[in-house]
């Protein structure tokens, strides 16, 4: 959320443009986590399972990133999405190569309009 709300694109939003883009992301559902004492831990383990909680931990990176696209979209309704391609980068040769392929699909996009990255 730190990452999210640093953006610039974040900031530009209003409050209820901000709850609206975290909600379509599924990014506001978060349990509740209480481990004061034993007997809280234990009532969060009986009501919250842990692999449901590393689940979720891994997920929200990505809906976090869906809501700044949300947020962008609202900013750049024309804006359309790129997928940058995988790589193992291992010299600067792979790396040349990915910049290459990545700017490539950048600028083919770019023909149609703004671009999200």
């Amino acid at each position: 959320m730190a990452g999210l709300e640093s953006t610039t694109v974040w900031q530009t939003l209003t409050p209820e443009q901000r709850y609206d883009c975290l909600t379509a992301s599924n990014a506001r559902v978060v349990p509740t986590v209480v481990v004061g004492t034993t007997d809280d831990i234990l009532v969060t383990l009986r009501n919250t399972n842990p692999r449901a909680l590393q689940d979720l931990a891994d997920a929200m990176p990505t809906r976090f990133s869906n809501a700044l696209s949300a947020a962008s979209k609202l900013l750049e309704p024309q804006a359309q999405t790129v997928n940058l391609p995988s790589a193992t980068i291992k010299t600067e040769a792979d790396l040349t190569a990915w910049l290459a392929a990545a700017e490539k699909r950048i600028r083919d996009k770019l023909k149609d309009g703004p671009v999200l990255v």
